[in-house]
């Protein structure tokens, strides 16, 4: 944890946070693109919840959370991003959230890139109730909560732990049932946000890219990963390990089952994703390499066809 003057701040794998005296300032990376109606956003303090007119209120004044509990949960992704109990006392009230992009968010802060949920969470006054917890405790205006979660930190909720993909039998791979495709599509997904949760860590990008690859062969595979975000995940594990050669080959395969003709959505996340730029990165960095080059241009021409 930081402390420069009167700003302290700190980070996990899944978000950053600082604070202030009087504020805590959350910033969760989501994929880029995510749309606020993708993301299950609450913050709750038994029935009371904030960003919602009844605010329970005692005297006029608003009724701190003490236990108010802040959950992050993206539709696409298996595991809430963010769920616990904060560590002090909150005004729901004067609560906010907003999303950026990945032009606002600079690229030192949450993760880098993509899109960022940015959550205030203004901390408890002791005029406003909290008193009867004492100073010690909740503090007015100069207390500090060190870190977001009651429990650490650390214990956010973390990506789970992927299964290979190509656990399906060969059969299923050939002709996939309903649920083969609802699997494929958890699969995917859970190796997804693991890489969104460890963007430094280049063996869980090789993997993650690798099982895109694989599930991208499979019928319903694209759509999968598409559907998941996976699209623009690889690319960004692409930029930041240019210099890897397993991983520029697994996202190049990725790209090459990629026909933006398929349907809307195939073509608005290749064209968002710059998925293309960096397999022309890789090109470029490996003109030698058959394979890379020719899923590259197929590629480009897949594009032309859709401008």
């Amino acid at each position: 944890m930081a402390d420069v003057g009167r700003l302290r701040c700190g980070a996990t794998a899944l978000y950053s946070w600082s604070e202030t005296p009087g504020s805590v300032e959350i910033r969760v990376r989501l994929p880029s693109g995510t749309k606020r109606s993708q993301v299950k956003l609450s913050l709750r303090d038994g029935d009371r919840e904030a960003w919602r007119n009844e605010i329970e209120t005692a005297g006029g004044k608003d009724l701190p959370a003490y236990h108010a509990r802040l959950l992050v949960q993206p539709a696409f992704w298996p595991q809430p991003l963010f769920d616990g109990v904060l560590r002090g006392a909150v005004q729901l009230r004067e609560c906010s959230f907003q999303m950026e992009d990945e032009h606002v968010v600079p690229a030192s802060r949450a993760g880098g890139g993509g899109t960022a949920l940015v959550i205030v969470l203004t901390k408890a006054r002791a005029n406003d109730g909290a008193t009867e917890r004492g100073v010690e405790e909740w503090g007015a205006g100069g207390d500090w909560w060190g870190g977001v979660l009651a429990n650490g930190d650390a214990t956010a909720s973390r990506p789970p732990d992927a299964e290979p993909i190509g656990a399906l039998s060969a059969a299923s791979r050939t002709a996939p049932s309903t649920e083969d495709r609802a699997r494929s599509s958890a699969e995917a997904a859970a190796h997804v946000q693991q890489m969104a949760g460890r963007p430094a860590d280049i063996a869980v990008q090789l993997l993650g890219t690798r099982a895109c690859a694989a599930l991208a062969r499979q019928e319903g595979g694209v759509q999968a990963l598409v559907t998941s975000k996976a699209v623009g995940q690889v690319a960004d594990a692409m930029r930041r390990h240019g210099s890897d050669y397993g991983l520029q080959a697994a996202g190049v395969a990725v790209l090459a089952r990629i026909d933006p003709t398929t349907n809307e959505a195939c073509s608005i996340s290749l064209l968002s994703s710059a998925l293309l730029g960096a397999a022309a990165e890789a090109a470029r960095r490996w003109p030698q390499d058959e394979h890379i080059q020719v899923a590259t241009s197929h590629a480009c021409v897949y594009m032309y066809t859709c401008i």
